[in-house]
Parts: C-alpha cells; structure tokens; sequence
C-alpha cells in the first residue's frame, strides 16, 4: 500500500538536513577564522599585534586592540593582557615565538575590558601585573559587567576568564621603573576612555609605543 507521507516526511526530513549543514558550515567557518595573534618588530626589541579595528566579534575573541612586547635582558614586558584567558593564552604563545624570556610583567594602559581581563592567565604564569591607581575603582566597578558581556558574546571562548586586579598600582602621573637595562615612563594625564588611561614611552627607542 502506498504510504501517501512519504512527500511530507522527505520534505520535513530535508529542512532538517539542511539546517544540520548549515550549523556545521558555520561551526566551521567560525573555526577557519579563529584568532591569531602574531607580533610584527616596530623597533629593535619592541614588538606590536594590531588587532582588529571593528566590535568585539568571536572571530576575534573580544581582542579588538593593539598589544604591545618589549624585550629586555631580565624578560619580557607585555603592554595590555587580553580580554579573556584564552586570548592571553594566545598572546603568550605569540610571545613566546618572538623571546624565549618570561613575561615578567605586563601593563594594564587603562580598564577597558580587552587591556585587563587576561590578567587571570597572566598572574598564573607569575607575571607582575602594573596599572596607574586611577583605574582601580573603574575595573572594581565595572569589571563584573564587561565579563558578563564578553560570555554573551563568545560563549564557550571566555571560559575561565576573571577579574583579575593588577598587583602593582602605579600612583604618580609620571613614574619610572627600569628591567634589564630598558627604561619605561608611566604618564597619566588624568585618563581618556577610562579614568586609568595612561601611556608608555621608551625614551631609549626610536619609538613611542602607545595604545
């Protein structure tokens, strides 16, 4: 006897079919245009990684800013950690292509959430992690709300990310601390996107290097 569903249940089965392959394309789009972090030489010992210009994407992991690495004889200095664990896992793999030296600290240049948020991955490496007293209260305030956004956003991808404080607050708005024969000028100006801004200068480089 001729089953007269049959049309109805190919054509039922065939939607699902392509709604399958459709999430499967996607899934592996989305991993085609994972994150990759390489740094490009700006001047002898300083490195930088330009990150994307457009919103926080999982394609880019909510890494839409520029890093900074500065390479001295007792190790290696980062300049902002990352917006979650996994960028700065990545960061650090990025760092380790470049330096066998450890990070030995790493800079938070304001509190916005892809400057601090790899702090976390960072501190269990032992890093030093720095930034001026003005962006205390900000990432204490406003810390919880960009982790929140960031897991809506990447999902699975911001998995074991916390806000993580520095361990060296910075107090004057001009300060300067040496490692390994390398001079770094801390300047705050009274912050820009966040109360806690501030730049970086290398007077012994040929190059400014600011984010």
């Amino acid at each position: 006897m001729k089953n007269i569903h049959t049309p109805r249940r190919w054509s039922e089965f065939s939607h699902s079919l392509k709604g399958t392959l459709s999430v499967l394309l996607l899934a592996v789009a989305g991993h085609s245009a994972a994150l990759e972090v390489r740094f490009e030489p700006v001047t002898e010992g300083v490195f930088a990684y330009v990150g994307d210009m457009g919103p926080r994407t999982l394609a880019n992991e909510g890494l839409n800013a520029n890093i900074g690495l500065v390479v001295t004889a007792q190790g290696a200095v980062l300049i902002d950690s990352g917006a979650t664990w996994e960028s700065a896992r990545q960061i650090h793999e990025a760092v380790r292509r470049v330096t066998t030296q450890p990070v030995r600290w790493v800079i938070n240049t304001g509190g916005q959430d892809h400057r601090w948020l790899g702090n976390g991955y960072f501190k269990a490496q032992g890093a030093e992690i720095l930034a001026h007293a003005s962006a205390e209260a900000d990432m204490r305030s406003r810390g919880n709300d960009q982790l929140e956004t960031l897991r809506a956003a990447l999902g699975p991808r911001a998995a074991g990310t916390t806000t993580t404080l520095p361990t060296r607050w910075l107090t004057q708005p001009d300060q300067r601390l040496e490692l390994g024969g390398v001079v770094f000028e801390f300047k705050h100006r009274g912050g820009a996107h966040t109360p806690g801004d501030m730049l970086v200068w290398l007077p012994q480089k040929t190059a400014v290097v600011q984010w």
